[in-house]
C-alpha cells in the first residue's frame, strides 16, 4: 500500500480503512505489541515503559500510522522527494527513548532481536540500502531516521513529541546524565510464524552492565467485522482520552 506525504493524516488513515473495506474478506491486519508485566508498563498507542537501575527505556513498533506522524519531522525526510507518494520499507522499525537516570555516563552497546535460538542485532545504514533501492522509498532520510537524537522535552511516546522542535542531532556515542536519547533500530522482517519474541538493550554504566528485554507479541485480527470494530474503536477511545 503506498501513501502520500503530507499534513493529512487522518486522510491517509481513512483511505487506509476504505482499502482494506475493498479488498476483501481476507484482509489480516498485523501489529507488534509490548507484552505488560511486573517490570513493563504499556502507555497509550503501544508504548512500553521500563525503569530499572541504569536507565528508562520506552519502546513502541513504528507501524503505518506511526510512520505518518514520524514523517513530519523535517529531518526525517529526503526534502527533494518531499510530497511523493511513498511506501513503508519491509522492515520492522522500533522507536525506542533512554534516558539515563544516574550520575555516569550511560552507553547502549547493542539492541538486539532475538527467537527460538536466533538473535539478530539491529541493522546499520548500509545494511538498510539494500532494501530499500526503490523509488518509493525515497522520501526517506534513512542516515537521519538511524542516528541519533537528543529528546529536549519530557514526552517519551511518538503521538506526544513533537520532533521538530524538541529533537537535535546527537554525536556522543553515550548517553550523559539525565539526558534523554532517541534511537530508532530496524531488524529484517520477522518469520510470519514466529508469534513471539524479545528486543534486548545491552548497557553498561560505570562497569556496570545489564540485559533490558521487553517481550513482544505479534498480533492479527481481521480487517472487518465486530473484532475489527471493537479493537479500532478502543484505540480511539484511548487516543481521546
Amino acid at each position: 500500500m503506498k501513501y502520500r506525504f503530507g499534513n493529512r493524516g487522518l486522510a491517509v488513515f481513512i483511505l487506509w480503512a476504505i482499502l482494506l473495506s475493498c479488498s476483501g474478506k481476507h484482509v489480516i491486519v498485523r501489529s507488534f505489541d509490548a507484552e505488560e508485566s511486573v517490570d513493563v508498563e504499556i502507555k497509550k498507542e503501544g508504548c512500553a515503559l521500563l525503569r530499572s537501575i541504569l536507565c528508562d527505556i520506552h519502546i513502541e513498533h513504528i507501524d503505518e500510522r506511526k510512520w505518518v506522524k514520524l514523517l513530519k519531522n523535517n529531518s526525517y525526510i529526503d526534502q527533494k522527494n518531499k510530497g511523493t507518494i511513498y511506501r513503508i520499507p519491509p522492515l520492522v522499525f522500533f522507536h525506542s527513548v533512554i534516558r539515563n537516570t544516574g550520575r555516569e555516563p550511560l552507553r547502549v552497546e547493542s539492541v538486539k532481536l532475538s527467537y527460538g535460538n536466533i538473535v539478530k542485532t539491529s541493522m546499520k545504514l548500509k545494511e538498510v540500502k539494500k532494501y530499500v533501492k526503490s523509488p518509493v522509498y525515497n522520501i526517506f532520510n534513512f542516515k537521519s531516521i538511524l542516528s541519533r537524537k537528543r529528546l529536549l522535552s519530557e514526552n517519551y511516546c511518538i503521538d506526544e513529541i513533537d520532533y521538530n522542535r524538541d529533537t537535535i542531532d546527537y554525536r556522543f556515542n553515550f548517553i550523559p546524565p539525565s539526558d534523554t536519547l532517541i534511537r530508532i533500530v530496524v531488524f529484517e522482517w520477522i518469520p510470519v510464524e514466529i508469534r513471539k519474541f524479545k528486543i534486548i538493550f545491552s548497557v553498561t554504566r560505570s562497569g556496570i552492565k545489564r540485559n533490558i528485554s521487553f517481550n513482544f507479541i505479534r498480533n492479527e485480527f481481521r480487517g472487518y467485522g465486530k473484532d475489527f470494530i471493537r479493537k479500532r474503536k478502543k484505540e480511539q477511545d484511548d487516543y481521546i482520552d
